[in-house]
């Protein structure tokens, strides 16, 4: 039984529903243990599965853990998207200070709250503004 090992796992975009099946399936090689009569035995079985299985948990923590030191989470993934649907728009001018594209923006506070003007997509790294009537 010890000497008993899970197979290689084979993942879908649906990790959480991956590692169930292959866990369920990887239990069948325990069958013989976990239907014994001597409750010893299928204490130990149980065990080892428990073990096995945080094991495998344990490697996909990490696996993302390295994915997201790579490719940035749920945050970073948004403001990307955000940031390229902003450059889509087709009249916007460039910066002046960094070049980048430009979105339309309407002013909250100060002396200009609720007029347009034009605010740097990479806000707030630069801080470029142009007035909607400006020329480029």
């Amino acid at each position: 039984m010890f000497d008993l090992r899970f197979d290689k796992p084979a993942y879908s975009p649906d990790v959480a529903h991956d590692s169930c099946v292959h866990v369920l399936e990887q239990k069948k090689k325990f069958a013989k243990w976990l239907e014994a009569e001597d409750q010893t035995i299928v204490a130990n079985a149980l065990l080892i599965l428990i073990s096995r299985t945080v094991n495998m948990l344990t490697h996909q923590i990490q696996a993302q853990g390295d994915r997201f030191e790579q490719t940035g989470g749920f945050r970073e993934k948004l403001t990307e998207a955000r940031i390229a649907n902003r450059a889509k728009q087709e009249d916007a001018p460039a910066c002046p200070d960094c070049g980048k594209p430009m979105h339309k923006r309407r002013a909250k506070t100060g002396k200009n709250a609720g007029q347009e003007f034009w605010g740097c997509t990479c806000y707030p790294d630069c801080r470029g503004v142009r007035n909607i009537d400006e020329k480029r």
